[in-house]
């Protein structure tokens, strides 16, 4: 079941990331695709295509499904995961662990170290 909702507020969006399974952006060109980012913060699964640093983001397909744009070759590649229930939660934590390490509070500390020289 896909569901779209439309523009909502920051907090909508967090609860469904929360209770969603996968978090879809086969966009042509996003530059730091933090949509992807915020999915795996809540343990959804990112499937995306190859731009930018989302190779990078998605360990090269451990931490998610890398989109190739061909529909049958991705559906199999998204069926497989789901009917592995192992395979899916290891990759949902393997998301989620990656991404919760980029936090506000890093990111501030990180500028100050930087700042201080």
């Amino acid at each position: 079941l896909v569901t779209l909702h439309g523009n909502v507020d920051a907090e909508t969006v967090k609860a469904a990331l929360k209770q969603a399974h996968f978090v879809v952006l086969p966009s042509k060109s996003e530059g730091w695709p933090k949509a992807i980012a915020e999915g795996m913060f809540w343990g959804a699964i990112p499937v995306a295509t190859r731009v930018s640093c989302l190779e990078y983001m998605l360990d090269k397909g451990n931490r998610g499904i890398l989109l190739n744009l061909n529909l049958k070759t991705d559906t199999q590649l998204i069926k497989k995961l789901v009917a592995q229930p192992e395979a899916f939660h290891r990759m949902a934590d393997a998301a989620a662990q990656w991404s919760r390490q980029f936090t506000l509070d890093r990111f501030e500390n990180d500028i100050k170290q930087l700042l201080q020289g």
